[in-house]
């Protein structure tokens, strides 16, 4: 039934699944590629901090497969377990896992080690964290299936440090039992030691003394381990702290009387890492002598191979990360066109690491890893891939960023099933050198059938590069920073651009160096329902406009839902639609800027009582309004009559 006056509003039975859609305020769309001149939204950075990932690292046999595990503890309280898929001779480590074996976040600053405690044949696990606690996870599993229990504090007579607490555990009195060495933040002649006078199977620790044995203060965030280094049959002491020196303090007592001489730092060729030192000892190859892993706040273990002997240790120039534990950057791409994701990882070192996936893309199964694959190369430093199809052939190309801010480019010359990477060329296309730590991205962000590049850099910014060329022969214009709202996001951006809200557009999400990483709603279509009051009654006068921004061509439709769920919408110029029917306002509308429109403007006469809302709707152009894919935004304001 047509309705020829703005005001009588009709209540019928119809359309109760339209209008509990638009109540809901449910506005989804399908496809990202439908796209014109972006409009950044900035949010609040989402709390995904991860902080210093990789800032203690630790080894240990957890499944008893005769090789050596690691577990890195993170700023964000987090513990990653990087299983050891090699050998006890040639390590290789698979993508880490969070908080395995019930392992829990302990708050920040995870600081993890191990030990059988009990003494019942596996590994208990001991957490220090930010507050100066530490926490105890028994194992209640087996030597080769762990399972850790819900964590105790400070047990066994162990105590809060204070702040940031290292424990490490060692039968520093060859007693047959774990004594406890705790480090703590501030430093000052604080290495904690909690004598174990119980048994190997029931511990109980004495009070703490500081800096027994003659022990010394080694500045802020001491960080504490012992081990045999010169195999004369007594614990050595090795001391990080603050400043990324190790301190070396010889045992020069006995097995069950230590006594330690005035440290040494960073001996036997050992190095300073920056900041935040925090070693440990392995023989990770297996061949008689003890190797040393020292985090450091960057996020990276640096590995130092003992190229000496287990008398007479000397350490190589150190590597970075060499077994890629934390500090990488993932992408994923179905580069072998079977349907499922593969994914590949930059690492520190300059490699990029190619992971198969042999399962499906429901139930991925990813292979050992392969190093430099398809003839990609080491780019330097801080390797981020990324791929796309830049040229329009039907295969992946690959750029990778890299430490000094360049974007190599290598071209895929073989095919979208088997696919073969020419030489590397550097900052192709018109691209350029963004400073340092380049992370490139590229998307058809403007809606024009090519891919523009983003690239964070160092600093914070993302470059944005317009192709102005094609599909198929890409042309990068100048670069323009931080573009459509986008902002600095302080240090080492690294964007990424997702449909997440299913509206028609790219939005932005930037990681940072911090560990937030920043959303960007894109604004490119936008609409308000405005107006003038929230109550009303009798010969008031209702105000009802509507403002719509877009850069693409958009259908408007704009409506009133009664108090009992039925709509009616409105058509231009102002006439009522039957009830429960979704007719147009107006078509093919595309605003320069914003542009409002009037919609209602009467008094009020006699109407139920009621809640009632007033509604726009922005779909795309030409397409069915009945269909929850066509729509791009939805906005709905309420109003009581009473």
């Amino acid at each position: 039934m047509k309705q020829n006056t703005p005001y009588p509003f009709r209540r019928t039975k119809l359309g109760q699944e339209i209008a509990k859609i638009l109540l809901a305020g449910a506005v989804t769309a399908t496809s990202a590629n439908v796209a014109a001149a972006p409009n950044f939204n900035f949010t609040a950075p989402l709390s995904f901090w991860q902080g210093e990932a990789g800032e203690k690292p630790t080894f240990v046999d957890i499944d008893a497969d005769g090789d050596w595990d690691a577990f890195v503890g993170a700023a964000n309280g987090n513990t990653n377990f990087f299983e050891n898929t090699g050998t006890n001779t040639n390590p290789s480590f698979a993508a880490p896992q969070t908080n395995p074996f019930n392992l829990a976040d302990v708050g920040e600053n995870s600081s993890p080690t191990f030990v059988d405690i009990d003494g019942d044949g596996d590994f208990d696990a001991f957490i220090g964290e930010r507050e100066g606690n530490t926490y105890y996870f028994e194992n209640t599993g087996t030597p080769t299936s762990p399972n850790f229990a819900t964590p105790q504090t400070n047990p066994f007579n162990l105590a809060d440090v204070g702040w940031r607490s290292r424990p490490t555990f060692v039968d520093i009195d060859n007693d047959g039992d774990f004594d406890a060495f705790i480090g703590e933040h501030k430093g000052d002649e604080h290495i904690y030691f909690f004598e174990n006078t119980g048994t190997n199977t029931n511990p109980s620790f004495a009070a703490p003394q500081t800096n027994p044995f003659n022990l010394a203060e080694v500045g802020e965030n001491s960080s504490p381990t012992f081990v045999d280094i010169d195999d004369d049959g007594d614990l050595d002491a090795f001391i990080g702290e603050n400043n990324g020196n190790t301190n070396f303090f010889e045992n020069t007592g006995t097995n069950t009387t230590p006594n330690f001489a005035a440290p040494q730092t960073n001996p036997f060729n050992l190095a300073d890492v920056g900041s935040k030192s925090s070693p440990t000892f392995v023989d990770i190859d297996d061949d008689g002598d003890l190797d040393a892993f020292i985090g450091a706040s960057n996020g990276n273990p640096y590995f130092f191979e003992n190229t000496g002997t287990n008398t007479t240790p000397n350490f190589a120039a150190p590597q970075a990360n060499p077994f890629k534990l934390g500090n990488n950057s993932p992408t994923f791409v179905d580069i072998d066109d079977d349907g499922d994701f593969d994914g590949f990882i930059g690492a520190f070192n300059g490699d990029t690491q190619f992971i198969e996936n042999t399962g499906t893309l429901t139930s991925p199964r990813f292979a050992t890893p392969q190093t430099k694959p398809f003839n990609l190369a080491d780019v330097g430093s801080s390797s981020s891939p990324t791929f796309v199809d830049i040229d329009g052939d039907g295969d992946f190309e690959a750029f990778i960023g890299e430490f000094s801010g360049n974007t190599y480019f290598f071209e895929n010359t073989g095919t979208n099933t088997n696919p073969n990477f020419a030489a590397p060329q550097t900052n192709p296309f018109n691209l350029t050198d963004v400073g340092d730590d380049s992370s490139p991205t590229f998307v058809d962000i403007d809606g024009d059938g090519d891919f523009e590049a983003f690239i964070g850099s160092s600093i914070g910014d993302t470059h944005f590069f317009e192709n102005t060329g094609t599909s198929t022969n890409p042309n990068f214009a100048a670069p323009q920073i931080n573009p459509f709202n986008l902002r600095n996001v302080g240090s080492k951006s690294i964007p990424t651009f997702v449909d997440i809200d299913r509206d028609g557009d790219l939005d932005a999400f930037i990681g940072a160096y911090d560990g937030y990483t920043s959303f960007f709603e894109n604004k490119d279509v936008d609409i308000e329902a405005q107006l003038n009051k929230t109550i009303y009654q009798v010969g008031d006068k209702l105000q009802f406009d509507v403002t719509v921004s877009s850069g693409k061509t958009v259908d408007l439709y704009v409506g009133v839902i009664f108090p009992d769920g039925d709509y009616q919408t409105i058509v231009y110029p102002p006439t009522f639609s039957e009830n429960n029917v979704l007719q147009a306002y107006k078509t093919g509308i595309q605003p320069t800027g914003s542009q409002s429109y009037e919609i209602l403007n009467f008094s009020l006469p006699a109407i139920p009582a009621g809640d009632y809302q007033v509604c726009g709707l922005l779909t795309k152009a030409q397409s069915s309004p009945y269909e929850a894919a066509n729509w791009l935004k939805l906005d709905c304001k309420g109003f009581h009559f009473q």
